[in-house]
């Protein structure tokens, strides 16, 4: 449960906190204190909608904000720890089934593997180390799940795909 705390304290640094309370219709101590990770304060699991619909128009960032995008963070954890890949596709470009998406995948498989080679190169894997590595992979496994849907549709279509160049 620490990792998902650490996410969701995260949250305060991307979104308006005093926002993100109203929007909650919850206290803002009580807030702060479901997303301190040092605290024993749970965002239950009743809330998480709430919290993610809310999360909509708390952006810090004024171009998330004003594309009204929603923050998944601690919700694609979740799915992650339980070998789920959600297949909607709403926070990231889609991918470009050309030569240049497939190499988009070879570099973010070449990113993943970099970042864990020097994480592991000196026998200490520290915290930013970790970090850099768990989003290379999440980067890597996104582009991964992209390709096996197109794929997929591939497959139930019946009809063959020629890449674009």
């Amino acid at each position: 449960m620490a990792g998902l705390r650490k996410i969701l304290s995260k949250y305060a640094e991307r979104h308006d906190t005093e926002e993100l309370a109203k929007r909650l219709d919850i206290k803002y101590p009580t807030l702060m204190r479901k997303l301190n990770p040092e605290d024993e304060q749970d965002l239950h699991a009743c809330d998480l909608v709430k919290f993610i619909e809310a999360t909509q128009y708390t952006w810090k960032d004024p171009d998330r904000r004003a594309r009204e995008e929603r923050d998944f963070t601690f919700l694609d954890e979740i799915e992650l720890r339980l070998g789920r890949v959600f297949k909607d596709e709403i926070k990231r470009p889609k991918y470009d089934f050309s030569f240049h998406g497939l190499a988009r995948l070879i570099k973010e498989s070449s990113e993943a593997t970099r970042a864990i080679s020097e994480a592991f190169s000196d026998g200490v894997v520290n915290t930013m180390e970790a970090e850099t590595c768990i989003k290379e992979l999440h980067d890597l496994v996104y582009i991964s799940m992209q390709l096996i849907q197109h794929l997929e549709q591939i497959e139930t279509s019946g009809k063959d795909f020629k890449l674009t160049k």
